[in-house]
């Protein structure tokens, strides 16, 4: 079984991975749409590992 380990990604590669569609989160996984301030507040958390 595997675990998730947010040391192996650098935050960098994530966010390419975005960009380029590579990563996507799926549409039926998500109802609600998180707004700028959430996702900045996610990323610098994130950037902190927290």
């Amino acid at each position: 079984m595997s675990t998730f380990d947010s040391t192996k990604t650098r935050l960098e590669t994530l966010l390419k991975d975005i960009i380029t569609g590579e990563i996507q989160l799926p549409d039926f996984q998500r109802g609600w749409v998180w707004d700028d301030e959430h996702i900045r507040s996610l990323l610098v958390s994130i950037a902190r590992s927290f």
